[in-house]
């Protein structure tokens, strides 16, 4: 979102659009393609619709203007307008037949304006049956709502070749069942999120169809039923991200879920120290085995528990999970728990052993210690103590743990043989004291800002590393090494960008460059 690795399945979802966009640009009998007419009138300061349109325009863009109106009629000559986009204006008046002659559209997109619900209406949709993409977000203004939103269901039960429907949340909405008309819904987004409780009834109305829930940024305290995603047994994606619900809720949502098979699940920042005064839960997070017991059975790709303030897990709890070949992705950035002691460390040693397909890690702004404290064991790397070595998955590809404070023993990370690594980011990091690079692996960015270069390149075994491309190391104390008369970049031979700023260095020595 919040792979970054980010697996954007919404990314899927608008290639999926633009292969629409591209089916309906139709072939005439001799073979030649029609070619795709596209207006853009955005950021123009415009008062109305533009008069007398093209009637061959295949996609309006009116985006960031002033309109406030859409009258009848307005667009009912172009009957092969596929897509429109009205969004960040001044609307607040739809017509009843705003959307007359629009039966080619697909594309809809009236996000950012004042409109409200009262103007969507059964006859204004009538003329747009074939929309696939619906986008009203950023319209309501409800936050000192108080009584029950009626959404109006017989509007939107016309739409039934809806795919991505994105609308705002009220603080107590209610959906009636016109919702379910709305049978080839995939993708639904709650964006302005305003909701107080989300109840087991709440979305039961909504088809089964659906595979991808943004349910994210609602940022007061939301009480929470555990039977919401009962409605969704199909879901793929879930994104709670920077919904205020405290981490306990949000484990216990995936009760319906146990077992299945999902490409992402984010509760980045679901905790906040904001809500403490509003519940009975505790800021400070400690994860159980209980949380995890419907997490742990789902063969989940990407997750993200990051920002929650986790200080930390229980043996057996977070990083144990039935199906761990499942995972490509795993956030723990942005909580208070070490990874570097007793279970803790044995868990992770686990946990590499078994996620056998993991591609990214990220595991940054960890604050175990203190900033300014930089003492190193020193361990014969040779002679390691074995509990405390920790190997990474040998399919690995971004490991990203910059900023961790630790002042406990070190650990020793060793890189597989033959592992292609594209990032290694291990910046003001003081828990890589101690690295190991095994035969025929390769890096191709390394970050190793922070870090003294006495350490980076007398106990971290990363070199030489012939294939890297980019190696970042400002604030290494690069000045010490240079009078030491140590040619560093002997190990980066391949080296296409160096970055070695503030490291006090105002003169080098003659030809050592010269590689």
């Amino acid at each position: 979102m919040n792979l970054g690795i980010t697996i954007d399945t919404r990314v899927g979802f608008f290639l999926t659009v633009l292969c629409i966009f591209t089916a309906n640009v139709s072939s005439t009998s001799e073979g030649a393609v029609n070619k795709f007419v596209i207006e853009d009138y955005s950021n123009r300061s415009l008062k109305e619709v533009p008069k007398h349109l093209h009637v061959d325009i295949n996609e309006l863009i009116l985006d960031q203007n002033d309109i406030q109106i859409i009258e009848n009629g307005t667009f009912k000559n172009l009957s092969v307008l596929i897509k429109l986009t009205i969004n960040d204006n001044k609307l607040n008046i739809l017509q009843m037949n705003a959307f007359e002659g629009l039966f080619s559209l697909q594309v809809l997109e009236m996000a950012g304006n004042n409109i409200t619900l009262s103007m969507f209406t059964s006859k204004l949709f009538s003329f747009i049956p074939n929309l696939i993409v619906l986008d009203v977000s950023r319209n309501m203004n409800l936050s000192d709502q108080e009584d029950w939103t009626i959404y109006p269901d017989p509007a939107f039960a016309e739409l039934r070749k809806l795919e991505h429907f994105s609308i705002d949340l009220a603080p107590f909405p209610m959906f009636g069942k016109g919702f379910m008309k709305m049978g080839k819904l995939l993708k639904l987004e709650f964006n302005h999120c305003q909701v107080r409780v989300m109840n087991n009834i709440m979305l039961k109305n909504f088809n089964s169809s659906v595979e991808y829930l943004y349910l994210s940024k609602c940022r007061q305290f939301v009480k929470v039923d555990i039977g919401l995603l009962e409605p969704f047994p199909n879901l793929k994606v879930l994104d709670l991200s920077e919904t205020y619900m405290h981490p306990i809720q949000a484990f216990q949502l995936l009760k319906p879920l146990s077992q299945r098979t999902m490409e992402m699940i984010n509760f980045h920042h679901v905790n906040d120290e904001s809500i403490i005064n509003n519940s009975t839960y505790r800021y400070e997070v400690n994860i159980t085995a209980e949380m995890m017991k419907y997490l742990k059975t789902i063969c989940v790709h990407v997750l993200d528990v990051s920002n929650n303030n986790i200080i930390d897990f229980e043996n057996g709890s977070l990083l144990t999970m039935d199906r761990p070949d499942c995972l490509r992705y795993i956030s723990l950035s942005k909580n208070r728990f070490s990874l570097f002691n007793g279970h803790q460390l044995d868990n992770i040693k686990q946990f590499f052993a078994r996620t056998t397909n993991l591609l990214r890690f990220d595991y940054s702004f960890i604050p175990l210690g203190f900033i300014n404290y930089s003492h190193h064991l020193n361990y014969n790397i040779s002679g390691f103590p074995p509990e405390r070595v920790i190997t990474l998955p040998s399919s690995i590809q971004v490991v990203q743990m910059s900023h961790i404070f630790h002042a406990g023993e070190p650990v020793l990370w060793v890189i597989p043989e033959n592992t292609s690594i594209s990032r290694f980011d291990v910046s003001f990091c003081q828990t890589v004291d101690q690295a190991k690079l095994l035969n025929g692996s390769e890096i191709d960015y390394l970050d190793v800002t922070g870090i003294d270069s006495r350490v980076v390149f007398n106990t971290l075994h990363l070199h030489p590393l012939s294939k890297l491309s980019t190696l970042i190391m400002e604030h290494t104390n690069l000045y010490i090494t240079n009078k030491m008369e140590k040619n560093v970049f002997n190990y980066v031979l391949g080296t296409e960008k160096l970055d070695i700023s503030n490291n006090f260095l105002w003169e080098l020595r003659q030809n050592i460059l010269k590689i």
